[in-house]
């Protein structure tokens, strides 16, 4: 038997394995932890990378890979997230960094047919001029970067989002890869950043590939369905005869004989139940959710529910109003 599993044999099946199933045979034993080290998965990574690249650019795909190799370009991002997990996410972006050298001709001229726009990006003191391609139903976006710092300045761009999912990097022409959260990467888990503006967007996108969220790289505590919520959410149960609540300063919702009203210092109470039409001019908007795929729904909320958000948009506070 042992022959059989860490013989020659088991080289042979590892070739029709993927790296996220090799990773679990390497946590079985310590034999196979032995056999099966970091170094050795990554390799397969990589295999898996090159292999996604050629479904997507096809016969473009050698060219591309050695232009990436001489412009010493890199593959960044949650594509290698994809190679990790044998998943494919066709409403991702492939997303590669090139330095403004002689190779950045050659992938535009090679990727010129794809081109849709272009842009360019100031992140953190970081600029990058985007091109966008649109290749096989794929999203790619070629990041130019003109800075001698060209290894600072990529590594700089990842740690600014602070997605851990998305904290690799494929070194081309080095056939380097970096991992950063490996174990959780592969455990489908990922952390989720306090203060950046996309966070909600990042949430619901990767809650739906089926991760889950730890709090830090320190406290890998998992979020709740719950904390996920309250994040974004004050979450107020109302009863249907007749509720009280006080969200604001100065505001009031009433529900009564399952009507909700709204008092204000600056407005008499108005009966707003179901209206789905945002008015600038009033302090406070309550509408019914029609959305049964919405972030609240997500989370396993009852789909019945309202969404209460402030009428001002220089104010920022969203409550989620649910019947008992």
């Amino acid at each position: 038997m042992e022959r059989v599993l860490f013989g020659d044999s088991l080289v042979v099946i590892e070739t029709f394995m993927m790296p996220l199933h090799i990773y679990t045979l390497s946590q079985t034993c310590k034999q196979f932890n032995i056999i099966f080290a970091k170094d050795r998965i990554k390799r397969r990574i990589i295999v898996e990378i090159k292999r996604n690249i050629r479904i997507i650019f096809g016969d473009d795909s050698d060219e591309l890979i050695r232009t990436l190799e001489t412009s010493r370009g890199v593959i960044v991002g949650s594509f290698i997230t994809q190679a990790m997990l044998g998943e494919s996410w066709p409403d991702d972006t492939v997303e590669i960094c090139i330095t403004c050298s002689d190779g950045v001709n050659c992938i535009l001229k090679m990727m010129k047919k794809y081109l849709t726009h272009q842009c360019k990006h100031i992140m953190d003191n970081l600029v990058f001029y985007c091109c966008y391609y649109r290749v096989n139903g794929y999203d790619i976006i070629v990041r130019l970067c003109g800075s001698k710092n060209f290894d600072r300045d990529v590594r700089g761009y990842l740690l600014f989002r602070d997605y851990h999912v998305r904290n690799n990097i494929y070194h081309v022409a080095s056939n380097e890869l970096q991992i950063d959260t490996m174990h959780e990467i592969f455990m489908k888990q990922t952390n989720l950043p306090n203060d950046d503006v996309d966070s909600d967007i990042y949430l619901e996108y990767f809650y739906r590939k089926g991760f889950a969220f730890y709090r830090s790289k320190e406290d890998k505590r998992i979020f709740s369905n719950e904390e996920l919520l309250n994040r974004r959410y004050t979450v107020v149960n109302m009863q249907k005869n007749f509720s009280k609540l006080v969200v604001g300063i100065d505001t009031t919702i009433v529900i009564k004989n399952n009507l909700i009203y709204f008092t204000s210092i600056m407005c008499p109470p108005v009966h707003i139940i179901n209206n789905d039409i945002l008015d600038s001019t009033a302090p406070l908007h309550i509408r019914t959710c029609k959305d049964h795929s919405c972030y609240a729904t997500m989370l396993g909320t009852d789909p019945q529910h309202f969404h209460c958000e402030d009428g001002q948009p220089e104010n920022d506070y969203y409550y989620l109003l649910v019947w008992k």
